[in-house]
């Protein structure tokens, strides 16, 4: 076959080759099909129907998504309700959890404690300063957020 000849019948070693190939497939004994493969194959199959299969998938991730959701709201509400303290300069969420020197209480009282001298510095500064400094931080982490969720596996693959 010439360059840029469609007539690729013409090639006499590609017929010979083809003519050989199927010379050894004729020559070659064929082997039994075992009685057994009906039953090996639905063996093999899963005991679910794949449509059915998916469904229960697609149950399990929703499941796992509001476990994580109904573990994730009071965690964050205690947060936040810390946070109040904080500003209000009042230990009552710190309290609530025990004395202030065990457990989950001295972890509180530990970050409000060390939280105040921060928010009395953001207090003294510009409330325009701190709400476009809020805003840029805010723009970076949309930013930085669309980047990641963007970048596909594929396309580190070739750095």
């Amino acid at each position: 076959m010439g360059y840029r000849d469609d007539d690729i019948l013409a090639d006499d070693r590609a017929d010979l080759a083809l003519k050989r190939l199927l010379a050894t497939d004729i020559a070659q004994p064929r082997t039994a099909v075992p009685g057994d493969l009906v039953a090996r194959t639905l063996n093999r199959l899963p005991p679910v129907p794949p449509a059915q299969a998916a469904q229960h998938q697609a149950s399990r991730r929703r499941q796992m998504r509001l476990g994580a959701i109904f573990l994730a709201v009071p965690i964050v509400l205690v947060a936040l309700w810390n946070l109040g303290s904080v500003v209000g300069n009042a230990p009552q969420m710190a309290f609530l959890f025990g004395d202030g020197r065990t457990g989950a209480s001295s972890a509180l009282l530990s970050v409000q404690l060390a939280a105040k001298p921060f928010w009395n510095t953001l207090g003294s500064l510009n409330r325009a300063l701190l709400i476009g400094g809020l805003l840029l931080a805010a723009g970076a982490v949309a930013l930085w957020w669309r980047l990641v969720r963007g970048t596909r596996a594929d396309d580190l693959e070739d750095v």
